[in-house]
């Protein structure tokens, strides 16, 4: 503890969340209200000791923004959502079966493109072939 009343409250204080009117409110139970809190009905939902301690306003500053985050969390949920939606089914069945269909283009474009280097060195050759031809002309 530290020395003089100030500083013990102050430590208090911040260690317990709670000023001296919280604390009394929360720890000390209110004149009138012993009975109450000990039978049942009064007390099984909550709302008893809510209202003897004045929770509500705790409960709304808690409550705020837990129910933003609820929000935001669903709205983020709705977009993903619509994104499944227009990715239309990915299963593993239709994720296996792309994946070999772009094996099988890739395979394709391999060989498209050894064939246009083959055509390509074939039409350099037929180049050649008429300029010599020319070229015996002349």
């Amino acid at each position: 503890m530290q020395k003089g009343p100030e500083k013990s409250i102050k430590k208090l204080r911040s260690f317990l969340g709670l000023n001296y009117e919280e604390f009394v409110k929360t720890v000390v139970l209110p004149q009138g209200s012993f009975k109450d809190f000990w039978l049942w009905e009064a007390r099984k939902d909550g709302r008893f000791l809510a209202r003897i301690f004045e929770l509500e306003k705790y409960g709304d500053k808690l409550q705020r923004p837990l129910l933003n985050e609820k929000e935001d969390t669903q709205k983020a949920k709705e977009r993903i959502d619509a994104m499944i939606l227009t990715l239309g089914d990915v299963s593993d069945e239709k994720l296996k079966n792309g994946k070999v269909e772009l094996k099988l283009a890739k395979e394709f474009l391999s060989e498209m493109y050894d064939e246009s280097k083959r055509a390509e060195i074939a039409a350099n050759t037929a180049i050649k072939v008429l300029e010599s031809r020319k070229n015996l002309r002349v």
